[in-house]
């Protein structure tokens, strides 16, 4: 059985929607091989991207690995993502894609070794390819643009295409990665500079691996700090956060969730909230280096362990919207 990719209109009805296969030739041949991992950007849904290990002849693949393709929904033209700058075919599998709003960068996993010059590690690495220019650069990198001693895996790319998130066991990407576990990085493709996101309290190593993908927020976003410690950053619309607190009452360890930006306008909601049972301490600072703020530790279950731990980075308790109490949640907004 082949697996293709496929997509429909955004906005119409789900009763009636008229699908349109996207894995496919120019002239609607068939691939011969599986499609998956498929990514739309979200600007304009032209372009969309995915994996395939099809090796027809009008695809000119013959590397025998499944690669990387952006296909142009108004044309039906596909291009190769994963090649080298001069267009050299990979030597490894590549995927995992997603695409920028406009289309125009493409950030993926691969095991190839010839996509950049400086990638010898025999690990699966987190590239980014613009679809202009055709360079390709490594994004799971050390300090020092060397590569990183483990896997990297995962990416999610923001709107714009400058900043992409991962998961990586490497402990070499930053400084002080001792906990021997798959972390969150972001990097900053404008300057390449690269942060650990799955710090707690103080700025202190996660005392487990992050088993879920990462993600980044456009303008407007949901963003949702789950059952782990997270940075919660926006986008420059207005935000929604969510945390949620619940996980420490069935025997899950306690979070600190800190949002780096929140602005006015903006909403936060802790979920796990018992009224007459949850207990709060605030501190007017707290919090990891450079992100320190008001803090809420809430014992929610009242028994006398915190929960859960809300900085509101470079902001006094003051300066915050007015909780409001619900039956299991508290609302700032």
């Amino acid at each position: 059985m082949r697996v293709d990719i496929w997509s429909a209109p955004a906005g119409e009805d789900a009763m009636s929607v008229s699908l349109t296969r996207r894995s496919e030739g120019l002239a609607a041949q068939d691939f011969n091989g599986q499609s998956d991992y498929a990514d739309l950007s979200s600007g304009d849904g032209v372009y969309i991207v995915f994996s395939t290990d099809a090796a027809n002849s009008f695809l000119g693949d013959s590397n025998g690995v499944s690669d990387i393709w952006r296909q142009n929904g108004q044309s039906g033209a596909l291009e190769r993502v994963s090649s080298s700058a001069t267009g050299g075919a990979t030597d490894g599998a590549s995927f995992s894609p997603v695409i920028s709003a406009d289309g125009r960068y493409v950030a993926f996993a691969s095991l190839a070794t010839n996509l950049t010059l400086n990638d010898g590690n025999g690990f699966a690495d987190v590239f980014c390819k613009d679809m202009i220019t055709g360079a390709v650069l490594i994004v799971s990198a050390a300090p020092d643009r060397l590569s990183a001693n483990s896997v990297s895996l995962a990416p999610a790319i923001s709107a714009d295409g400058r900043y992409i998130a991962f998961l990586s066991a490497a402990n070499n990407l930053v400084a002080d990665d001792t906990n021997y576990s798959m972390d969150v990085f972001r990097t900053d493709m404008l300057t390449l500079k690269t942060l650990r996101v799955n710090l707690a309290a103080g700025g202190t190593e996660a005392s487990a691996g992050a088993l879920n993908a990462p993600s980044i927020s456009a303008d407007d976003d949901v963003l949702d700090g789950g059952l782990g410690s997270n940075f919660l950053t926006g986008g420059a619309g207005k935000d929604t956060f969510f945390i949620d607190g619940r996980g420490a009452h069935y025997g899950g360890s306690g979070t600190w969730s800190t949002i780096a930006d929140l602005s006015a306008g903006e909403a936060v909601t802790i979920w796990g909230y018992r009224p007459g049972e949850s207990r709060f301490i605030w501190l007017a600072s707290d919090g990891a280096a450079g992100f320190k703020g008001a803090t809420m530790h809430c014992d929610l279950n009242g028994n006398g362990l915190i929960d859960t731990s809300i900085t509101w980075a470079g902001l006094a308790q003051a300066q915050l919207p007015k909780p409001i109490f619900g039956p299991d949640y508290i609302f700032f907004g």
